[in-house]
C-alpha cells in the first residue's frame, strides 16, 4: 500500500457512496397509483386493500443515488452518459480551484458538512391478493443494499479529488460523522384489513412483518475528530473518538490483492427482523353498501374524492455475529500521524492494528472491543395524500421523514413529492416533483403500459440539464387482474355488486 492510501480510501468512499451510478434510496414513484398493487407495500401496507387490483405478481428493480457533496456539470454528465466513456480512469480528475484552473469532471461543494444516500432495491418476487371484500394479503422477497453518510466534512471530498496539497496547515474539527452501509435479503408478509366502512368513510389498517438475512454491514461513527494536515507526509491528530463495526464475507487477514479475500462460506453474517405498519382513510365519492358477502374479485373498486395515509416503515434490526469486528479508537492528546506507516498495510487486519498502535501507544490490539454488533434499518415516518380530480386525473403528495433507531443505522433521505398523474387500467403517466433532503428540487417521470413500468425521479439528469448530484431509475414487470374482472363471474349489463 502506498502512502497515498488515505486519499485512495477516501476516493473509493466517495465513489461508492456519492457518484452517480447505475448500481445504486428506495424508489417510491407510482406507489400511490390505484394500480400499484403489491408495490404499495413498501410505503404503506394499508394501501394494498385500497388497490383497484384483485391480484398481481411480478418483479421490479430500483436504483437510486444522490449526494450533496460532489456534482457534475450538465455538459460533463452528457459526456459520461452518451459519449461512450466506460472507465473512471479516462477522466481528468482536476477541478476549478481558487486560481481558476479548469476541471473536466467533478466539482466539490466546500465549507459545509454533506450527506449522501444510495441504495439498490431488487424485488425478486411480489404477490398481492384480495382475500375478500375487507382483507388483502401480500408477499414480497427483496434484496436491498443501503448506504448513507451524514455530516461528512467538506474537506473529505477535496482530499479525495485533489489530494492533500491544497489543505496544508489548516486545522479541521468535526463531530457526529455517521457512515453506514448494509446488504440484506428480506421476506415480507403484508396484511391489510378494512376496520371501518360506513357512509362516505372507509378506514384500512395494515402491517408487514419481515424476516431478514444480512450478508454484510459496516458502520463508522466519528464522535469527534480534530486534526491538522502538516504536509503530504504528516498530520497532527489532536483528538479522535470513533467506533468502527464491520461484518462481511471477507478474510480480514488476507492481502487485498490475494485470491482468497472473498469467503463464499461466510455469506450469512447477520439475522434480523423488521416491521412496517400504517393506516389509510378514504373519503368516498358516494355512499358504499355493505359488501361483506361479495367476493372482492367481483366487486368494483371504491372510487374516492381523497385518501390520506400515515405509515412507519423499516422498524427493525440486524444482529451481526458471523465474521464481525468492533473497534473503538480514542485519543485526546496530540498525536503525530506519519502517513508512511500505511505503506506496510496489506490487509484489513493490518489496517486496524496499525491504527490501534498509533492511538493506543503501540498496543495493536487495544482497539478491539467485541466480535458482534447490531445495526438498525433505515426507518421513516411517511404520509400520503391522494386527491381524485375526475377519476382519470389525480394529484398525489408524499412526505418521507427518516429517523434513526440507533447510531448504527443506515438512513434514507427526506423527501417531499407532489405527483400529478393520469391513470386507467392500461396506462399511467406520472410527473413527480421532488424536494430532496429539503434542499434540492427534481422533476421526474414514470409511465406504465399495462404490465410494464419505467420511471425516474430526476429525468433532467438523463437529459444533461442542470448540475447532476445523482440519478435513479426504476422498472417493474408484473401480471395483474382487476377488481370486477373475474374470469367466469357471469356479470351482465344489469349486474351491480351493491345489490348482489
Amino acid at each position: 500500500m502506498g502512502r497515498n492510501v488515505c486519499a485512495s480510501v477516501l476516493l473509493a468512499l466517495m465513489l461508492f457512496f456519492g457518484v452517480p451510478s447505475l448500481a445504486s434510496a428506495q424508489n417510491i414513484i407510482g406507489t400511490q397509483s390505484n394500480y400499484s398493487g403489491s408495490k404499495a407495500l413498501m410505503i404503506n401496507p394499508a394501501l394494498i386493500s385500497t388497490s383497484f387490483l384483485y391480484f398481481d405478481a411480478g418483479l421490479s428493480f430500483g436504483v437510486y443515488s444522490y449526494n450533496d457533496l460532489m456534482y457534475l456539470k450538465s455538459r460533463d454528465f452528457s459526456k459520461f452518459l452518451f459519449s461512450g466513456y466506460n472507465s473512471w480512469s479516462s477522466y481528468d480528475w482536476t477541478m476549478y480551484n481558487q486560481y481558476g484552473v479548469p476541471h473536466e469532471f467533478l466539482y466539490v461543494r466546500d465549507t459545509v458538512p454533506n450527506s449522501l444516500t444510495e441504495s439498490i432495491d431488487l424485488n425478486i418476487l411480489s404477490m398481492f391478493l384480495n382475500i375478500d371484500s375487507r382483507q388483502s394479503l401480500a408477499l414480497s422477497f427483496n434484496n436491498r443494499i443501503y448506504s448513507s453518510v451524514t455530516n461528512l466534512p467538506w474537506e473529505f471530498g477535496r482530499i479525495a479529488i485533489e489530494g492533500l496539497d491544497s489543505l496544508y496547515f489548516d486545522r479541521y474539527s468535526s463531530e457526529d460523522i455517521r457512515i453506514a452501509t448494509m446488504e440484506w435479503s428480506e421476506l415480507a408478509l403484508g396484511y391489510s384489513r378494512t376496520v371501518y366502512d360506513r357512509f362516505l368513510s372507509k378506514v384500512d389498517v395494515g402491517i408487514s412483518l419481515k424476516g431478514i438475512i444480512a450478508y454484510g454491514g459496516a458502520v463508522l461513527n466519528v464522535n469527534n475528530l480534530d486534526y491538522e494536515i502538516l504536509s503530504k507526509d504528516t498530520s497532527n491528530v489532536y483528538a479522535i473518538d470513533a467506533d468502527i463495526h464491520y461484518a462481511a464475507p471477507l478474510n480480514y487477514s488476507s492481502q487485498f490483492s490475494s485470491n482468497d479475500v472473498f469467503m463464499s462460506d461466510k455469506l450469512k453474517n447477520g439475522l434480523g427482523f423488521g416491521v412496517d405498519f400504517g393506516f389509510v382513510y378514504t373519503h368516498r365519492k358516494s355512499v358504499g353498501m355493505n359488501r361483506r358477502s361479495v367476493s372482492s374479485c367481483d366487486m368494483d373498486p371504491v372510487l374516492y374524492r381523497w385518501r390520506l395515509g400515515v405509515s412507519v416503515t423499516d422498524i427493525g434490526f440486524v444482529k451481526f455475529k458471523g465474521n464481525a469486528r468492533s473497534h473503538h479508537y480514542f485519543n485526546d492528546e496530540p498525536t503525530l500521524f506519519i502517513h508512511s506507516v500505511l505503506d506496510d498495510v496489506n490487509s484489513i487486519d493490518d489496517l486496524s492494528k496499525t491504527l490501534s498502535a498509533i492511538y493506543f501507544h503501540g498496543d495493536s490490539l487495544a482497539s478491539v472491543v467485541d466480535d458482534e454488533f447490531t445495526m438498525t434499518l433505515p426507518s421513516s415516518l411517511n404520509m400520503q395524500l391522494d386527491v381524485n380530480i375526475n377519476d382519470k386525473f389525480y394529484v398525489g403528495a408524499m412526505w418521507i421523514q427518516p429517523f434513526a433507531l440507533s447510531e448504527n443505522s443506515v438512513r434514507k433521505a427526506a423527501q417531499i413529492v407532489v405527483s400529478p398523474r393520469f391513470e386507467n387500467e392500461y396506462f399511467d403517466f406520472i410527473l413527480p416533483v421532488t424536494l430532496y433532503d429539503y434542499s434540492k428540487m427534481f422533476l421526474g417521470a414514470e409511465m406504465r403500459l399495462w404490465f410494464f413500468s419505467i420511471g425516474t425521479q430526476n429525468i433532467l439528469s438523463f437529459c444533461g440539464i442542470g448540475d447532476s448530484y445523482g440519478m435513479d431509475l426504476y422498472f417493474s414487470l408484473k401480471f395483474n387482474i382487476l377488481k370486477g374482472r373475474c374470469l367466469g363471474s357471469g356479470r351482465d349489463a344489469c349486474w351491480n355488486s351493491d345489490f348482489r
